[in-house]
């Protein structure tokens, strides 16, 4: 009754982080206090002013409002709105964040060893996030990836390749094959595994190395691949990296065997919260969308896609605008389009389309060699763990001639320069263009491979194109995504600023 009486003038929903490190000793000194920690319990799922919280501690508005001072100066505390409790003005607080930790870089002396705990720590969140808040687990994942991405079949031999961070997946794919009486090949393939390789061999035993086992390899059937973007130490030495290239191109000769010979492979990135924290404006939103993300309907994805074939059926070559200076047209090889719904049915393995990838809902295509040409503009792109923003590229004959960045010493086109330049094969060639379906909310994450998914994203992307179908050959795999562009198409706008404009739920518009 008496609450009743509170007349709010909005509460903003800022929602508290699934965790804070607190970083200094002060915020500790703050924190350990018994009231303070009953206080941040009651305001962590929903907003309460000082005088509820003081009612529900059977304490004094005096003292609750000292604690609610300290803790907000400290940065524990936020407040998300005002009201009027009669004419007393009253300001509702929200905890920052969930669960608070502290940092252990300021009790460890060794950065390593803190770094290995803290990674630990966000993976833990990560997963206690999809299982208690989505409510998503990875039993139901593995069975997505099995029964309805590669259709797998008893009997049949499925490699599963995958580095640490998904071994808990890998585990749950184990036993959805067993139980469906299918056999599993297990291929480690990690980012320090690749480097141990790099040092025990020599350039001349490596161009000898088989990627797979040549008995696994031959009676394989279909393959999962687990891969991921968690760092894991440092750069590659110099002498590292003049031998990768080699071990590089190993793996795409095995991609192209595969498709070659018509094996289903599904590739699913396990996301982690570092991929998301320097980048997104909310780690947990990112996260939600990535796991979201794998729960849309396919047939949403097949019927947009159809709908934009058709509508470029009168003419493939496009011509892409944005207020940021874009303005590129492109040729597109619309015969053979590949829809990334993340299943790859009976239809497709005739059709030869044998791959496919989670975070799934896009439509891609292939470029007509050297008809690219023109001027791109990304919002953003990651290479080598770096972020890099506002990418401006010139395209000629299909090809990049320049990179600029908006950063004030260059480095970012540095790095993409010299990323392209060391990478093998036709790492400057347009490899595929990429219009995202996925009708979840638009939110940018700073993982180009979901945020390309997005419905009206469009994105270009560089690298090996060869399990596409393709002949791009690179160990370069670089995707650029643009979220405001128009896209046209002999008169019909297929993107406007950034929205698609061939929906299922609104065939007539933009006919």
């Amino acid at each position: 009754m008496r609450d009743a009486l509170l007349q709010s003038d909005g509460i903003r929903s800022l929602e508290p982080c699934d965790f804070m490190l607190l970083d200094t000793p002060e915020k500790i000194r703050v924190l350990a206090q018994s009231d303070r920690l009953r206080i941040l319990s009651l305001v962590a799922e929903s907003a309460h002013t000082g005088a509820q919280v003081a009612s529900l501690m059977s304490q004094s508005r005096t003292r609750i409002h000292y604690h609610l001072n300290q803790l907000q100066e400290n940065g524990l505390l936020q407040e998300v709105g005002r009201g009027k409790k009669r004419r007393h003005e009253e300001r509702f607080f929200r905890a920052t964040a969930r669960h608070y930790l502290v940092d252990p870089h300021l009790a460890c002396s060794d950065p390593e060893a803190c770094d290995s705990v803290l990674t630990a720590i966000k993976q833990a969140f990560d997963d206690w996030r999809r299982g208690q808040m989505l409510k998503i687990d990875l039993a139901q994942i593995a069975k997505r990836l099995v029964c309805d991405g590669l259709r797998v079949q008893k009997g049949e031999n499925v490699l599963v390749m995958f580095a640490s961070p998904g071994l808990e997946l890998a585990e749950a794919i184990a036993v959805e094959l067993h139980a469906i009486g299918a056999r599993q090949r297990v291929r480690f393939w990690s980012r320090n595994m690749v480097f141990q390789t790099l040092d025990r061999h020599t350039p001349e035993s490596l161009a000898a190395l088989a990627f797979l086992n040549p008995d696994d390899d031959e009676n394989l059937d279909a393959g999962i691949f687990l891969s991921g973007n968690m760092p894991q130490g440092g750069p590659p030495s110099p002498e590292q990296m003049e031998k990768l290239p080699i071990l590089m191109d190993a793996v795409s000769k095995w991609q192209r065997s595969i498709h070659d010979r018509g094996i289903r492979y599904l590739e699913f990135e396990v996301p982690h919260r570092g991929e998301f924290e320097e980048v997104a404006p909310s780690p947990e939103r990112a996260v939600d969308a990535f796991w979201r993300s794998l729960l849309t309907d396919s047939s949403v994805v097949q019927e947009d896609a159809r709908l934009i074939v058709e509508a470029l059926g009168g003419d493939p070559v496009i011509h892409m605008t944005d207020d940021h200076g874009t303005d590129l047209t492109v040729e597109l090889d619309i015969g053979r389009p590949y829809i990334n719904d993340g299943i790859i049915s009976k239809e497709d393995v005739e059709s030869g389309r044998t791959y496919d990838a989670f975070p799934a809902g896009s439509v891609v295509f292939l470029p007509k060699t050297g008809t690219c040409q023109g001027h791109f503009v990304a919002d953003y792109t990651s290479s080598r763990g770096e972020w890099i923003n506002s990418i401006h590229m010139t395209l000629k004959d299909g090809c990049i001639t320049d990179i600029k960045t908006e950063d004030d010493d260059g480095k970012g086109a540095s790095s993409l320069l010299n990323a392209i330049e060391q990478a093998a094969g036709d790492a400057s060639v347009l490899a595929a263009v990429r219009f995202g379906l996925n009708p979840i909310e638009k939110v940018f994450t700073g993982k180009p491979s979901l945020d390309a998914c997005f419905a009206g994203m469009v994105s270009l992307r560089f690298g090996n194109n060869e399990i596409l179908g393709g002949e791009v050959t690179s160990t370069m795999d670089l995707i650029l995504p643009n979220s405001h562009a128009t896209v046209r198409a002999g008169g019909r706008t297929i993107l406007s600023e950034g929205h698609l404009m061939y929906e299922a739920s609104r065939r007539n518009v933009g006919e």
